[in-house]
Order: C-alpha cells, then structure tokens, then sequence
C-alpha cells in the first residue's frame, strides 16, 4: 500500500468534489466505497493510519451514512484513528442514529468512553426514523447498565425528552431491572413523570405483566415517592385500577398490599354519585377470575360501596356477587375504618413511622396488610382504637 501511495495511488478516488476523479466513478456517488472504508471494515489497524495520514477524508459520506457510522463498533482502535484524524462522533447514519447510540445498542463500554472523550454529546436524540431516543434510553432498553452509569456520570438527561415516548425510568421500568431504576432515580430521575401515553412509572410497573421483579420495582418506586393514587383525567384510570384491569387472571397480593399500604385509595363504584367516571372505581376493573381472599381484602379497604353497582357487575359471576353483597351487607368492622383512618391522616410517611407507634407489633402488621387474622387483632385493638382518638384529638 505504501508503494501504491508513493507512486501516486488515488486515496480517495471516489471523492465526487476532486476534478480528477472519472466520471464513470463519479457516477457511481455514494454506492461506491473507498479504501479507508475497506480498511476499517476488515479492522486493518495500520491500513487504516496509513490511509489517514496520507489524506484520507475522516468524514466522507457514503449512502448508508458517514465514515464514522459504518464504523463496526467493536473495532475500537479504528474508531480512535478517525476521530484523532477529525471525524466528527455527532453524525447521523442513514438510519438516524450518531455512533454513541450505536455503541449503547451493542453495549461496547470502550467504545461510549472513546466518543464521549471525543466530544460525543451525551444528549444528542436519534432522528425519527429511529424513535426520536437518547444515548441513555438506548442503553436502558438494551439492559447496558454498565454504559448507564457512563451515561449518566457524563451528564445524561434523566428527563423524558421531547419526541420520546418514555423516560429513562420509564424505560428501566420495562426491562425489568431494578437495578438501573435505582440507578436513574438516584441522578435526580422524576417518579411521577408521565409517558407520551399518559402513564407514570408506577402504572407501568403494575400494568405490565410480564415483569418477573415487578413487586421489587413497585416498592422502589413507592419509596422513592410515587404517587399510588396518580391518574390523568377525570376519565382516566388510577394505579390500583391499572393493576386490576391489566391482570385480571394473576392477581398479586404482594403487590396489591404494596399499594395499600402506601395510601392508595378504591372505591366499590362504577361512577360517581354526580354520575361522572370515577378514576378509583374498580368494579369495571374485577373479573371473574378474582379470588374471594382479594375481594376481602379490598372490601375492607374501601371508601365507597356502590351496592346496587355491585348487582348489576357484568364482569363478576353470581357467587362473586352475593359473596360480595353479604360482605358489604353491614358496616365495615371498626377495626378498618380505623386502619383506613390511620392511613389517610399519616399517608405515605405511615411506612416509616409504625414503628415508633406505641401499638402491639400484631397491629402494627395490620396497619403494613401484613396481617389479614382479624381474629388476633381484635384482641389488643383497644390500643389502636386508643391511638385514634389521639390522633383526632
């Protein structure tokens, strides 16, 4: 090659703008390739710095993208070599992505460092043609946490930008790791951001299920301050809604109970008294598929009970029905309106404070959905009747 080159050899001989270029080459534009191409392509390192420093155009186009596009990523040291020689790492391919969402896709760790040393903007979104993503949403979706946290210590946006259908914790929502929504929500990510779809992380989490660590996700979400009781608009549906339309056959009580215990709030109704859609009804939500275990527990945590609504529930069957009908034939027992009383005056920070609550541990289990034998707690529930009444008071 240094012989071709020495005597003359044309490096970049389908360069369109040089006059001396044929014109049958020149015809043939961007579907011919030229020898720096070939030379990266085959990862021929010293090819490769033998064409650079012999004028070799770092950035030519070609129809599938830019020099650095084609790049394949894995050869690292061709990569270095054009960026030293001026190739600019914030181009687009044809198909819209720059180098750096490349590298998240292939998860290629030395590959993000290279550009982003080179100037790679971190931030820089895909074209439409490829979903309008981020560095960092690419890395999420293609579970790169290695390249997350250099994402994110390089100053990734936690944010959901615009044209993007997701946030990044939206996005570590769907892959299922717990591990990157840790991680994203510790660089400041937003936990009741909403989708292009109108949900928020938490609705995500409950409504998808094919999530193997979803009860993990939920309660990192909780704790990190999401809103179970969130909803859109007056016609939307709120988390607990969610939960139970999307997963009618596979009912979790862990991840009801989760739920609950944060505050959410359910109401027995299909619409309210006014006859507007109430986004905490959830008899539209039941199926007949729901054991009577879970339709006790959310009996007894209810606000509202629309009994003639309860009848006329297409969706259940008719043991489901009576078996609820007698449920909600009286009152509900003191010792749930208490719970729900607690609840509703502590909120959300009842997780952390029960127990330095001067209550038997018993109780304080009720309180968490922990413990469901009524019976063991109707023996020291003058305590936490007691406890009421001072917090009233």
């Amino acid at each position: 090659m240094q012989v071709l080159i020495d005597n003359a050899a044309m490096i970049n001989y389908c360069d369109a703008d040089r006059k001396d270029v044929p014109n049958y080459i020149r015809e043939m534009g961007y579907l011919t390739y030229d020898p720096l191409n070939m030379a990266i392509e085959n990862n021929h390192v010293q090819c490769v710095r033998l064409l650079l420093e012999n004028g070799a155009l770092s950035n030519k186009k070609y129809y599938m993208g830019y020099e650095i596009n084609l790049v394949p990523i894995n050869h690292v040291t061709c990569l270095e070599l054009l960026l030293k020689h001026g190739a600019n790492p914030n181009l687009f391919s044809r198909y819209g992505m720059t180098p750096l969402v490349k590298a998240c896709k292939e998860n290629m760790v030395n590959a993000v460092c290279l550009l982003l040393r080179f100037g790679a903007d971190v931030n820089l979104q895909c074209r439409s043609c490829y979903k309008w993503n981020t560095p960092l949403n690419t890395a999420i979706e293609y579970n790169a946490i290695n390249v997350v946290k250099i994402l994110l210590q390089s100053g990734a946006n936690v944010s959901k930008e615009t044209g993007c259908k997701y946030s990044p914790l939206h996005e570590a929502v769907l892959v299922d790791s717990p591990d990157i929504c840790r991680l994203v929500l510790s660089f400041g990510a937003q936990v009741n951001d909403m989708s292009d779809d109108n949900f928020s992380p938490l609705m995500l989490a409950v409504k998808t299920s094919k999530l193997l660590n979803r009860v993990e996700i939920v309660t990192i979400l909780l704790k990190n301050g999401s809103d179970p009781n969130l909803y859109h608009s007056p016609s939307s549906v709120s988390v607990i809604g969610q939960y139970l339309k999307n997963n009618k056959t596979c009912l979790d009580k862990a991840v009801i109970c989760l739920l609950l215990k944060y505050g959410a709030n359910l109401n027995f109704t299909t619409c309210l008294p006014c006859g507007k859609h109430d986004p905490f009804g959830i008899l539209l939500h039941l199926s007949d598929c729901c054991q009577q275990e879970m339709l006790h527990l959310l009996v007894t945590t209810t606000r509202n009970v629309d009994r003639e609504a309860i009848k006329k529930c297409v969706n259940l069957n008719q043991n489901q029905r009576e078996y609820l009908m007698c449920l909600t034939a009286t009152p509900q027992q003191l010792i749930c309106l208490t719970r729900g009383f607690i609840l509703y005056n502590f909120g959300r920070d009842l997780v952390d404070k029960v127990n330095d609550l001067p209550l038997p541990k018993i109780i304080k289990r009720y309180l968490m959905f922990k413990e469901t034998d009524l019976a063991g707690v109707d023996r020291v529930f003058p305590y936490t009747l007691t406890l009421t009444v001072h917090i009233e008071l």
